[in-house]
């Protein structure tokens, strides 16, 4: 875990959720200008990093943001682990509650989530305007 965002862990995290070449550092951009108390965290299977996600605290909550791992590291309990971090780093700064976001199609997350205590608070969509 770290307050901020190291070259590896931004160029991993782009990386796993394909943040083109050209969004890059406008994407960087975005996670610095986090204010909140923020975590990034990744984590490693020995060799490399195959799990990033990063976690801010506001007013008793911890959100967790853009949990990824990838494809081939999957299903073996390192998103489990990388959100145990980060929950209990949201502890550690006085949260008490932690809130995600996740695509409502990605069933093994939301299996994930459903056993470590989550439930479904409401749905939402993105529209963008044609043309």
């Amino acid at each position: 875990l770290s307050a901020t965002p190291s070259e590896d862990w931004s160029s991993g995290f782009a990386a796993a959720n394909a943040v083109p070449e050209a969004r890059r550092a406008v994407h960087d951009r975005m996670l610095a200008a986090i204010a909140a108390p923020r975590a990034f965290a990744s984590i490693s299977d020995g060799n490399r990093t195959i799990g990033w996600g990063l976690a801010a605290a506001e007013r008793g909550h911890v959100g967790l943001f853009d949990i990824v791992t990838l494809p081939e590291a999957r299903r073996q309990g390192a998103a489990r682990r990388l959100v145990s971090h980060l929950l209990a780093w949201g502890r550690s700064v006085g949260a008490d509650t932690g809130y995600l976001q996740v695509v409502a199609s990605n069933a093994p997350a939301i299996a994930l989530y459903s056993r470590l205590g989550f439930s479904e608070a409401y749905r939402y969509h993105y529209r963008i305007a044609p043309g």
